[in-house]
């Protein structure tokens, strides 16, 4: 028998500071201040950092490719430049529904777009989301010592949450000066479709599938999910017309206040929505969290022929190559180009009338804005798919009735 020196029990101090250390990758504008830990059924905060305990904390947990998701970025930009100077710190929890997000200068990326300016974190094993009680996203809590003072989460938690954090700051200095609340005008739309193009996308808990050849979405405002048989073999490769038999209609548990639901399509249609359908053509790959296509013939439809519509659209999105290359995704709206009136930020349109997005690392880009129901359908067309092959995450669109 080889004798072996028995380990030394590590102190708290070592602990954590071994602790700080794993999470050092996951952590961006500051060293790590806080985590979760499962313990005995459940799982509490543990701070890190003598700061964390030194003030209050908003936390803010956010998906950053979903519409509520940007808006709760903005709020909170905004509320660290009121608020820098006094005892509350901000702290966004980012939660990552792709694997390009888990990457570092995808996170930086973001934080360059929205110029954040206090910590960010990625929540990678999901202990922080736990910690603070995450149900639906975006989720803001107020974390004051080991309570958590305010709490909102889901589509209408802006609308009472300023009001309540400067309460709580004057809770202490009846007297403080603020700002009048910070409020961007209210939209009429609802972010009714979050349509995921992988077979097995991740929102969390409770969130994960794998089920090869099915596409998943998020139900529009009533939950509506309908859906045909995916046209794709269950190695998930083949051409949108292919038939294979069998359904699968909505289920699943919600995020950003809808339901996902598995869906998939035949002959090219994936979903009819209560605002029409979506449909494929030509040849797709689905991988893990996306789809792929090298078809230069390739095209994304959206029909908007119900009793709602769709006013807004996004698209994450990313060129599938190893060098510095774009590929083009051309919009129309009714078969022609997009006026300028419906372009939104990541929509070119040169002087040959062309309207165009150029797509390079993955990103949330910005299609389409301000449609009515007079726009009945939009055409997404890939013509150099074939040189820059293009992956498609998903769609994200809001609508409105009347």
């Amino acid at each position: 028998m080889i004798w072996k020196p028995k380990e030394k029990e590590l102190s708290e101090e070592e602990a954590i500071s071994l602790a700080k250390k794993d999470l050092m990758p996951y952590w961006y504008k500051s060293t790590p201040l806080v985590t979760g830990i499962r313990t005995n059924g459940r799982t509490i905060l543990l701070p890190l950092d003598s700061e964390f305990s030194k003030k209050a904390w908003i936390a803010i947990l956010v998906d950053p490719t979903d519409f509520s998701g940007e808006l709760a970025i903005t709020y909170a930009c905004e509320w660290q430049r009121r608020f820098h100077n006094l005892p509350v710190g901000m702290l966004m929890v980012l939660i990552s529904p792709y694997e390009y997000l888990r990457e570092s200068q995808a996170i930086s990326h973001l934080i360059d777009k929205f110029q954040v300016k206090f910590p960010v974190v990625h929540d990678f094993d999901g202990a922080l989301a736990e910690a603070l009680r995450l149900k639906t996203l975006p989720k803001i809590v107020l974390v004051n010592s080991s309570s958590y003072a305010i709490e909102h989460e889901g589509r209408d938690w802006v609308d009472q949450v300023e009001t309540e954090i400067q309460n709580f700051l004057r809770s202490t200095d009846p007297g403080l000066a603020l700002l009048p609340e910070f409020h961007l005008p209210r939209r009429t739309e609802n972010d009714f479709l979050r349509l995921e193009f992988g077979f097995s996308p991740k929102f969390g808990k409770a969130r994960q599938f794998a089920e090869p050849g099915f596409l998943f979405s998020n139900g529009d405002q009533n939950n509506q999910n309908h859906g045909q048989n995916v046209g794709h073999s269950q190695e998930g490769k083949g051409k949108t017309g292919d038939k294979t038999n069998g359904n699968g209609n909505g289920n699943g548990n919600g995020q950003s206040g809808h339901k996902i639901g598995k869906a998939s399509f035949n002959n090219g249609k994936i979903l009819e929505l209560e605002f029409g359908e979506v449909s494929l053509s030509g040849e797709w790959t689905q991988q893990y969290d996306k789809i792929t296509t090298a078809d230069s013939r390739a095209k994304l439809t959206l029909l908007n022929t119900g009793p709602s519509y769709f006013s807004r659209i996004s698209m994450v999105a990313e060129a599938f190559t190893k060098i510095a290359e774009t590929a083009t995704v051309v919009v129309e709206i009714d078969q022609r180009p997009v006026f300028e009136g419906f372009a939104a930020s990541s929509l070119l349109l040169d002087d040959n009338g062309n309207s165009e997005v150029r797509v390079r690392t993955a990103n949330l880009y910005d299609l389409l804005a301000n449609l009515s129901k007079e726009q009945k359908q939009v055409d997404l067309f890939f013509p150099n798919a074939e040189q820059v092959p293009i992956s498609i995450y998903g769609l994200r669109v809001s609508g409105a009735s009347g």
